[in-house]
């Protein structure tokens, strides 16, 4: 998932996921997989970590944030 950074408003928004290996083929709704996924964790039957981070720059300055969640069921 990234988190782009707007100068203008000076404040994060959350951004595209590029990559997702989750399977969605019985999912209904499977684009709110990270809903499902807040939901289960709090009800604790999931685990969702963000292991690493990464920033993302846009002509030398950095404009967002590149996080690698891992999802886990318990």
């Amino acid at each position: 998932m990234v988190q782009q950074w707007s100068f203008k408003d000076n404040r994060s928004y959350p951004g595209d996921i590029e990559k997702d290996n989750f399977p969605r083929d019985n999912l209904t709704f499977p684009d709110n997989v990270l809903f499902y996924m807040s939901h289960l964790q709090q009800l604790g039957l999931a685990v969702l970590t963000d292991h690493r981070q990464g920033p993302l720059y846009v002509e030398s300055v950095q404009s967002g944030v590149r996080i690698f969640y891992r999802y886990q069921l318990t």
